[in-house]
């Protein structure tokens, strides 16, 4: 089901799930350094606001803002792709 922004909701939840997947591999890291641990942090918080917005409901007379953040979301989730 594609939207008229470009991207699709396979797109978005392809994203969620290598978040999901990087965060896994960070995590596993025995040897973390700080810098790392605040990175995994990072991902972890965008995750957590991914999966908001990727179960957002709404009225339908705010579909056009619930559209505009679900782009804005996926374009962050295209910079970490």
């Amino acid at each position: 089901m594609s939207v008229g922004f470009g991207f699709s909701v396979s797109d978005f939840i392809g994203a969620v799930k290598l978040v999901g997947i990087v965060i896994d591999a960070l995590s596993a890291s025995s040897q973390s350094s700080g810098e790392l641990q605040a990175l995994l942090r990072q991902l972890r918080s965008l995750d957590t606001t991914l999966q908001t917005i990727e179960q957002l409901e709404f009225d339908e007379c705010l579909r056009a803002e619930v559209l505009a953040l679900k782009q804005s979301a996926a374009e962050c989730q295209l910079d970490i792709t």
